[in-house]
């Protein structure tokens, strides 16, 4: 994680819910980065933890007519609303095989070049049911 993803993060918690500590240098808070996840802990023992990675929460595969469809679930900084990607894609750009093989995936899609790609072509679950909706001709109020 760079200095400045990092401080922006850490800008969003500066005051603790529990007690109401500003993190500051005059206060026993402290914040530590480990593996892209951020900890604060203030001084009421109150802990924070901010994931800022892009972790996969699973996959599902649709074999038509000899093509293997893949689409990934994804969770980007510890979100609780998942966004998908084309697991055929992540697949080319990761360099890897089978779709399983989760922990490679996932770390190219934290590495600089594959979290700016995820970020640019993450779609939700909203954006998945309206390109089925098209792709079988159907009309609905979005795309009259």
């Amino acid at each position: 994680m760079d200095i400045n993803r990092f401080l922006k993060e850490i800008k969003t918690e500066l005051i603790c819910e529990s007690c109401g500590c500003v993190l500051n240098h005059k206060t026993n808070c402290a914040v530590a980065l480990k593996d892209e996840i951020i900890y604060r802990t203030c001084q009421c023992g109150h802990t924070y933890k901010i994931d800022g990675r892009i972790t996969v929460h699973g996959y599902q595969s649709k074999n038509e007519k000899g093509t293997t469809t893949h689409i990934l679930e994804i969770r980007i900084d510890g979100q609780l609303i998942p966004k998908y990607l084309s697991g055929n894609e992540v697949k080319s750009k990761a360099g890897v095989n089978r779709i399983n093989q989760l922990e490679k995936i996932e770390s190219y899609l934290n590495s600089d070049a594959g979290r700016l790609w995820a970020l640019e072509n993450a779609f939700s679950e909203f954006d998945l049911i309206l390109q089925q909706s098209e792709s079988i001709g159907g009309k609905n109020e979005f795309n009259q």
